[in-house]
């Protein structure tokens, strides 16, 4: 909230008079998005520019005014479609302040999806497979990884000597990936290493380095966030199924 106070100053701040008329900078910020894509560059970085635009609009309005063009198709339709839009999004904005989620929504929500905040850090081989003919080899050779690995072997070493593809290196319960992976990795405690894997792109063992449990009090502001989206998709949808269409 201390901040709140500057910035509505900020947005209320006179930039230039255009005919006679203030510009605030919160015009000027409505005006860069209504600028044609091919004058943006020119005009949207440019204050002095982005107001001589805001004159012209404002002189054309006029004439358009004083022509009555408003009460003339197709102009009408495209003003009153203009309006429900802007009034449909200044409805969605406001419902998105009035998103009030309780303590006691918080606590459940986090015993109900505990899965979305325990990350577990991990190490991994990967014998990598790039045909379905190249499996049986792969196979043999993680098995001997393994057996290597009983006897005292360094899983570091083996981990640089056959590095996983991509990025690897944690991921949390709730993750879409394969379920086999996942089962096996979430039985280890830390310190441990699966038995090979295989899968087609490869043959892998997995250590787990640790599990790490997000608390609620640090997972606090995404739960937040998940219910809030959650009431807003709800009640868009409410909005979506009231409306009638007859042929």
């Amino acid at each position: 909230m201390a901040l709140a106070a500057p910035l509505l100053c900020a947005q209320e701040m006179v930039r230039g008079t255009v005919n006679g008329t203030p510009v605030t900078q919160a015009i000027l910020e409505e005006l860069t998005k209504l600028v044609p894509p091919e004058q943006r560059q020119a005009i949207a970085g440019n204050p002095e520019e982005l107001m001589r635009y805001y004159g012209y609009i404002g002189r054309m309005s006029e004439m358009a005014e004083k022509e009555k063009l408003f009460e003339q198709s197709p102009y009408k339709e495209r003003l009153e479609l203009a309006r429900k839009q802007i009034l449909a999004e200044a409805m969605m904005t406001e419902k998105g302040k009035d998103l009030n989620v309780s303590t006691e929504e918080v606590a459940k929500y986090y015993e109900a999806h505990k899965d979305q905040f325990t990350v577990v850090n991990v190490t991994v081989v990967q014998v990598p497979v790039k045909t379905d003919s190249e499996l049986p080899t792969a196979q043999a050779k993680a098995d001997s990884l393994w057996k290597k690995l009983q006897s005292g072997g360094d899983f570091n070493a083996m981990a640089k000597e056959y590095p996983v593809d991509g990025d690897f290196k944690s991921f949390k319960k709730s993750d879409n990936m394969p379920v086999e992976i996942k089962d096996a990795v979430f039985q280890l405690k830390p310190g441990q290493v699966t038995k090979p894997l295989s899968r087609p792109n490869g043959v892998f063992m997995i250590r787990l380095d640790s599990i790490v449990e997000k608390s609620l009090q640090d997972a606090r502001g995404d739960i937040v966030k998940s219910i809030q989206d959650d009431m807003f998709r709800q009640w868009m949808d409410s909005i979506r199924k009231s409306v009638v269409i007859a042929k």
